[in-house]
Order: structure tokens, then sequence, then C-alpha cells
């Protein structure tokens, strides 16, 4: 099993830098599943035009206020700046979901 990535004074430890640059990912970070759930399940049949992965996709936060809550928790966004640094703007919400 995988070990989970750790943030130390705001960053991630070399090795798990290393194997984000390698991988092109970070797993497992327990990073805010719950709310993005119930993104799913308020969302799923409210009559939306298309289906609601289209709407997860791109710009997700224009029709989903929960999405930019999501996007601009301080949980999350400590993980973004453990890869990226401090100086983060949040330009759009879309979500890659691998089931």
């Amino acid at each position: 099993m995988t070990e989970t990535p750790v943030l130390e004074n705001g960053r991630f430890r070399a090795a798990d830098l290393d194997r984000y640059w390698e991988d092109g990912f970070l797993f497992p970070i327990p990073a805010l599943r719950a709310e993005f759930e119930t993104i799913e399940t308020e969302w799923r049949g409210n009559g939306l035009p298309l289906p609601l992965s289209n709407y997860k996709r791109v710009n997700a936060h224009c029709v989903m206020p929960m999405a930019a809550k999501v996007a601009a928790d301080p949980r999350l966004l400590d993980i973004v700046e453990g890869v990226l640094g401090p100086d983060v703007l949040i330009y759009s919400v879309e979500f890659f979901v691998k089931e």
C-alpha cells in the first residue's frame, strides 16, 4: 500500500514531490470526498439539460456553488500549495473523477 503523503511546514516531503512529478498524482489524500459526493447527490436528477458529468468537467463553479466552496477549502488548498507553493489562484473548478 502507498504511504499517505505528508505536509511538513506547508510542503510535501521530497520523496512525495518526487513521486508526484514521476507519477503525475499523489494518493491517498483525504480531501473533501464527502463534500464531492454531496454535489453528486444533490445535482443528479435536477432536470439538467446535460448529464451531470458535463457540468463537473468544465467551470463547475459556475453552476454548482458547492464546487467553488470545495475549491477554496483550506484543506484542499494546503494540498495544492504543498506541490505548487503558496501563490495559488483559483481560475476554474473542474473534477476529473476516477471511480
